[in-house]
């Protein structure tokens, strides 16, 4: 009895603080690797910003983070109409170097060789 009693009163100071319970503030620390971005915008204002979600990536392909940047003045001026300096500035700003890019070879032909 004395359980369902502690158990009730506990319920309801949970519910009455929106289901948070409040602590002294305290830093956690979580170490990922990512080794990639995927990045979409988020909101365009033409002529003045562009607010991009840049998704972290792990090696699995799995989401890690979201981060927001907004670009503005000379840096949403120089955006103009080429994407990879979406890219190398969303790099830039979060502190990443990009990895070479990879090309697969080309597969050989399977048509017999013509004289």
């Amino acid at each position: 009895m004395r359980f369902l009693h502690i158990y009730f009163l506990l319920s309801n100071y949970i519910m009455s603080n929106g289901g948070t319970i409040n602590i002294d503030p305290s830093t956690i620390t979580d170490i990922k690797t990512v080794t990639g971005f995927r990045v979409s915008i988020n909101s365009l204002e033409l002529f003045t910003s562009v607010s991009l979600r840049v998704e972290l990536i792990s090696q699995e392909g799995s989401l890690l983070d979201i981060r927001y940047l907004v670009l503005t003045g000379d840096d949403y001026q120089n955006w103009k109409n080429d994407d990879t300096y979406i890219i190398n500035i969303t790099a830039q700003k979060l502190g990443f170097v990009l990895a070479p890019t990879v090309v697969a070879p080309e597969a050989p032909s399977m048509l017999a060789p013509t004289s």
